[in-house]
């Protein structure tokens, strides 16, 4: 089974705008690279249904998995269901909204999890498993959650950030203090994941919030971005491209297929004007 992405991955710029709210400009894109032969990422932007709050999304099919696609699109097209059905309050409320993306991605997984559990040949076999960074756009805040390791980066002035926290071994070894810094790269399978969507019954995404400044630019993407590009080079591409968005986007995609593109590769960026 293969589920259309079609309907709610746009790739276009625009520049959206809701009443008395902050305008963002949204550009998104996503290539299956060099060596992989299908593309099992997946991404999205929306508005809730009162057109306040703008949501964008990225999900990676877990590698070790045979559906990786079907997980990310289905995961991402559940999350846009029930965001399209979401009822702001009338004042912004970072923590509300912020419960809301929390237990609606635990809900999906519960559902994959739930799939995957009467498969015909086991629970083990074909299973359904992604990664999950989604953040929600407010007029000064963002609120956002992530499983796994599709990062969140905001670059403010000449200043590039990576706001979540990639879950896999070796980072998780860091923060627990096991290992230092400067082991984790080294580590045997340090880039195994930790927390993803799907595969276990409990999911456990973790949850970020921050101001929105005027000018700030936030990009959600999959690993295959960088895997490829280290961040300071992309928060140099970002600061020398004077706001242009799809000229970014063009000059980052070109550079992965320059290193031989050998991950899928998706960004959505968001910049609030």
């Amino acid at each position: 089974m293969k589920i259309q992405k079609t309907e709610y991955l746009l790739s276009t710029s625009s520049d959206v705008r809701p009443k008395k709210k902050r305008r963002y400009q949204v550009v998104a894109d996503s290539f299956t690279g060099l060596v992989r032969h299908r593309n099992e990422d997946s991404f999205v932007y929306a508005w809730d249904a009162d057109c306040r709050y703008l949501m964008a999304a990225v999900a990676d099919g877990i590698g070790s998995t045979v559906n990786g696609d079907i997980a990310s699109n289905y995961l991402l097209q559940m999350l846009v269901q029930a965001w399209r059905e979401f009822k702001a309050p009338k004042r912004d409320d970072a923590r509300y909204v912020g419960d809301f993306l929390y237990k609606t991605v635990c809900d999906i997984n519960l559902r994959l999890y739930r799939i995957n559990a009467i498969g015909a040949n086991g629970p083990d076999r074909d299973s359904l498993g992604t990664t999950i960074s989604a953040a929600v756009f407010m007029k000064n805040t963002m609120v956002a959650v992530n499983a796994g390791d599709s990062p969140i980066f905001r670059i403010r002035g000449n200043q590039l950030d990576q706001l979540t926290f990639d879950h896999n071994l070796a980072n998780e070894l860091v923060r627990m203090k096991e290992i230092k810094p400067e082991e984790a790269e080294t580590l045997e399978r340090g880039r195994m994941l930790t927390r993803f969507i799907g595969p276990r019954p409990d999911a456990d995404p973790e949850c970020y919030r921050f101001d929105v400044r005027t000018g700030d630019c936030f990009i959600l993407c999959s690993d295959g971005l960088p895997l490829h590009l280290p961040p300071d080079e992309i928060g140099r591409v970002i600061c020398s491209s004077n706001g242009d968005l799809n000229k970014v986007m063009k000059i980052l995609l070109g550079r992965t297929f320059q290193r031989g593109a050998m991950d899928n590769v998706t960004m959505v960026m968001v910049k609030a004007l």
